[in-house]
């Protein structure tokens, strides 16, 4: 699947079709525990909020037919509990249809 921050694709790619708009949301608990674990790069690949937003992002888009997603936006918030502080990631883009070079 072609993944791409960009809005306009590669020489070689052409858009066949846009499928629509796909979005993720994961959120990820921040401990003294988990920064650790990211800053060592010990954190397992399912505490890995981008990878699980990315992962989910992909989904979405081939249950559409899509084999690429374009113009992805990641967006972040923040928020404190009572039990704990937890950030928010949204994954926004394009499903689309690519011929591919």
């Amino acid at each position: 699947m072609f993944v791409s921050n960009l809005e306009v694709l590669p020489e070689g790619y052409k858009l066949k079709q846009v499928l629509g708009i796909v979005v993720e949301t994961v959120n990820y608990e921040i401990t003294k525990k988990t920064l650790w674990r990211s800053i060592n790069g010990s954190s397992s690949a399912e505490a890995d909020p981008v990878g699980r937003g990315m992962r989910g992002l992909k989904e979405y888009a081939r249950e559409m037919g899509a084999n690429g997603v374009i113009g992805i936006k990641i967006t972040t918030c923040t928020h404190g509990f009572n039990n704990g502080s937890y950030m928010y990631m949204t994954f926004t883009g394009t499903a689309v249809e690519l011929e591919t070079p």
